[in-house]
């Protein structure tokens, strides 16, 4: 159970991953730590609390986030059928993420057959798409890592995917699922920070990035609530 000061910083790290999607959002600069941590004072203020949010601890998150702050990036293109949206590299070789998406669309991703969903002989197939400008989509279905699912500008649920097996269980898989559970009527919108790299050929990688050492993956729970 997390002690009141990891719960503090588990929400302050949170209010940081609104911050970075909403500058994200406003503009594809990179964007100054001093305007990092005006977005973060924002949530802060929105949220009626302070936890000593300052310009050292989102600096300090940051690194414990990526190793490096997050790069800028490019929006893709919106697609009904296809939750094309905008995904994110995260810098190589850094030690906890691979790529992530924020706050895609529920409505444009297909659950289920009577919404169109493709079908590829006996097995129906399992599209999460993302694309970049320039690039080729890739398919995130099979994903692991975080996710969370936002109602409006409220974060209901982080969960973790430890591993997806045979195509079972991944990102998907686990969204899929909260569609039909009791979060169903509760969440809109969703993010996703991935441990799984995409090759050169826009496919999922099957290599899985992870902490590289326990340090590392104590500041990674600290960071979520592992639901599973």
């Amino acid at each position: 159970m997390l002690t009141q000061a990891a719960r503090d910083r588990k929400d302050r790290r949170n209010w940081l991953l609104t911050a970075l999607g909403r500058l994200a959002e406003a503009s594809n600069s990179p964007s100054h730590l001093s305007d990092i941590y005006e977005e973060t004072q924002k949530v802060a203020r929105e949220e009626g609390r302070d936890l000593g949010v300052t310009e050292q601890t989102i600096s300090n998150d940051l690194k414990n986030l990526s190793g490096k702050k997050l790069p800028s990036t490019y929006k893709g293109k919106v697609r009904k059928i296809k939750n094309r949206l905008e995904w994110r590299y995260v810098v190589p070789k850094q030690p906890i993420l691979a790529a992530y998406g924020y706050r895609w669309k529920r409505n444009l991703v297909v659950w289920d057959r009577k919404q169109g969903r493709p079908k590829k002989g006996d097995r129906v197939e399992k599209e999460l798409w993302g694309k970049k400008t320039g690039d080729k989509p890739v398919n995130f279905a099979e994903q692991v890592g975080i996710y969370l699912l936002h109602d409006g500008r409220r974060t209901v649920y982080v969960g973790r995917i430890q591993k997806a097996k045979s195509g079972k269980r991944g990102l998907y898989d686990r969204l899929f699922e909260h569609t039909k559970d009791g979060l169903k009527d509760d969440w809109e919108k969703f993010s996703w920070f991935g441990f799984l790299q995409v090759d050169e050929d826009g496919s999922l990688s099957k290599n899985h990035v992870s902490p590289s050492n326990d340090d590392k993956d104590k500041e990674l729970e600290e960071l979520i609530t592992t639901i599973e």
